[in-house]
């Protein structure tokens, strides 16, 4: 039964990801929430031009890539995702596991944080 509460809760979590980064992708649009508040096409801008291949990277990480984005959030939430598996207590997992749990989770959450991505611009939203 714990199995199964974990496979469900990681299929939850992988969902929650792909929303969290469309709607990310989406205030970071020209006139969006975070684009008006902080300016980040501003920031974008600046990424694209700099020397240094490191800001060049982030900018690709925070939104100048879909691609990239989807990628790097995708291994920053399988962190929140394990400690509230942990919390509550679905998480038996540990040692060589993990790491081997963080790269499944990672692929299968990269892929389809993606694919929302596309299905949903592809529909027009």
């Amino acid at each position: 039964m714990q199995l199964l509460g974990l496979l469900i809760y990681t299929i939850v979590f992988i969902v929650a990801n792909a929303s969290m980064v469309f709607f990310f992708l989406k205030m970071i649009q020209p006139n969006g929430a975070l684009d008006v508040i902080f300016g980040w096409q501003r920031f974008l801008d600046y990424a694209y031009d700099h020397k240094y291949t490191a800001v060049k990277f982030l900018g690709k990480a925070l939104g100048g890539c879909e691609m990239c984005t989807c990628f790097w959030f995708a291994g920053l939430s399988f962190f929140m995702y394990r400690w509230l598996a942990m919390c509550l207590n679905l998480y038996t997992i540990d040692g060589v596991y993990v790491i081997i749990w963080y790269w499944v989770y990672w692929g299968m959450a990269a892929f389809y944080s993606y694919w929302f991505n596309k299905k949903m611009a592809d529909n027009g939203l």
